[in-house]
């Protein structure tokens, strides 16, 4: 586990995956969860961070996070991202 960053939070919108792409040829992490927004940009992408992670090593640990219920939030009770830890 020596020189592994315990955790990367990736959270850009529309660029999360980009971001991701360049994290994880920069660096490796224990712990790392990445915003995918199923519940706006469909599925496709959520399943290209899911193959990107499992070829350089990592399980998902939870699928599709939601936030809690929110008063004039609407983003909230969807699913928006994912968990992974280091297999």
């Amino acid at each position: 586990w020596e020189g592994l960053i315990n955790y990367l939070s990736v959270d850009c919108d529309e660029m999360s995956l980009s971001a991701l792409v360049w994290l994880t040829r920069i660096g490796r992490y224990r712990a790392i969860t990445v915003e995918h927004d199923l519940y706006r940009l469909g599925p496709d992408r959520k399943n290209t961070i899911y193959n990107l992670l499992d070829l350089a090593g990592y399980e998902r640990y939870r699928e599709d996070v939601k936030a809690p219920k929110a008063e004039g939030m609407p983003w909230s009770e969807q699913p928006f991202e994912d968990w992974y830890l280091i297999a």
